[in-house]
């Protein structure tokens, strides 16, 4: 049977050329615009997910809503919380600030520009990610300590073997020398560490000094906490309000505090690490958010590009069943079953299918580049999915745009 089906498919190639081409370029083009778009909203949809214990991860946003300006919600907390966080909530395992900045590096006489991530200790354990090289337990429990990545350890040393070497760094200004304790390894998807070159301690004079550190209201930028159980998360948004009524409360002269009731213009909510990338799209001082629906819609998109290929195939296979009733009329003479020529025309679709599978994976190879090169994003061909998901395309393909036209000419 099988060698009938690709002798049969052959001899279409070779009588009708253009029929047979339109069939698997069509069908190609939608197969391979599906795998590309599919591709983007995996990529949106992995936002965030591959650390782990990521379902017990949440960021704490605030919320302002002060008279005569449009409330809104902004990813930058005050970093007073904090201690009063772990103070007030048994739910709590870590909690840290996380401030993003740009790092210059001065080697030999010029400067590197890095970006980087300012934190606590308590940093790895909430974010475990994988290291390369480290000095065992001292990954960021100095002052000077200094986590690079990979790539920042390459272009400083030209090896990922720096542990105890020194980095002269000039922040704003002001000179520090750090003492690198590891490497990290590469981060496997996307998420909120993106493109981190650097990791260090944040300074204990900053503390002291940063005004969002001490006064409720002034940020400077993120707080995480590590709950200790991804059901804890309601125990914590149900007792917020409670929190800041109680914690930001003062005086109307009070500098630290929100005044005597910061309930009525300011709020905390928690929101799920994996939540972030699609919450963050009408989020203030987030950087990475994107709307739900537009990327929902993208992926409807590939999906109908890959109807209507199936669709045109049907078309094109039922407007030539009539060029092949003489075949089918002279195959039944013969002797040959329904059932046996049910078979050999679904074979046929399926073997176009699977060409215009392969055609349609180096289409997505093409697009793919292009596509990441317009959005900015790190998009690329994730081979693992289309290993599972081709095979079911082209199965499914096959199926949609055989069985009418097979039943026509059979029953015909």
């Amino acid at each position: 049977m099988l060698s009938t089906v690709i002798k049969s498919v052959l001899r279409q190639a070779h009588r009708q050329p253009l029929y047979v081409g339109l069939n698997v370029f069509g069908l190609a083009l939608g197969i391979g615009v599906f795998l590309t778009l599919a591709q983007l909203v995996r990529f949106e949809y992995n936002f965030n997910t591959n650390f782990s214990d990521a379902d017990r991860i949440v960021r704490i946003d605030e919320r302002w809503s002060e008279p005569g300006t449009t409330p809104y919600e902004s990813a930058d907390t005050t970093f007073r919380a904090i201690p009063f966080l772990k103070q007030d909530f048994p739910q709590i395992e870590e909690a840290i600030p996380l401030m993003g900045t740009t790092v210059r590096v001065e080697r030999e006489g010029h400067f590197i520009t890095f970006t980087g991530k300012m934190t606590d200790p308590a940093f790895f354990r909430i974010f475990p990610l994988p290291l390369l090289r480290e000095n065992a337990g001292k990954s960021l429990t100095e002052p000077d300590s200094l986590i690079l990545s990979k790539s920042a350890a390459l272009s400083l040393f030209g090896t990922i073997d720096a542990i105890g070497k020194t980095v002269t760094i000039n922040q704003s200004g002001e000179k520090s020398i750090h003492v690198v304790t590891g490497v990290l390894a590469a981060i496997s998807g996307p998420g909120l560490l993106d493109g981190v070159e650097m990791i260090l301690p944040i300074p204990p004079q900053m503390k002291e000094k940063r005004s969002c550190f001490l006064f409720w209201g002034s940020s400077c930028s993120n707080v995480f906490l590590k709950l200790k159980n991804k059901k804890d998360i309601n125990a914590l948004r149900d007792g917020l309000p409670n929190f800041v009524e109680r914690r930001a409360s003062g005086g109307a002269d009070d500098r630290i505090s929100l005044g005597p009731h910061p309930e009525k213009v300011y709020a905390l909510s928690a929101i799920p690490l994996r939540d972030l990338h699609f919450h963050d799209a009408t989020v203030q001082d987030a950087d990475d958010g994107v709307n739900q629906n537009v990327v929902d819609s993208i992926g409807l998109i590939g999906l109908l590009a890959l109807l209507l290929a199936c669709a045109n195939t049907i078309n094109l296979a039922t407007a030539r069943a009539g060029m092949r009733a003489r075949e089918v009329a002279l195959r039944k003479t013969l002797g040959a079953s329904r059932s046996a020529l049910f078979s050999q025309f679904m074979g046929e679709a399926l073997l176009i299918s699977l060409i215009a599978g392969v055609v349609g994976m180096a289409v997505c190879e093409v697009l793919v580049p292009i596509m990441a090169s317009m959005t900015g994003d790190a998009i690329h061909v994730d081979y693992g999915f289309i290993l599972w998901a081709l095979p079911l395309i082209v199965i499914g393909c096959g199926l949609a745009s055989g069985v009418y036209p097979a039943l026509e000419r059979v029953v015909s």
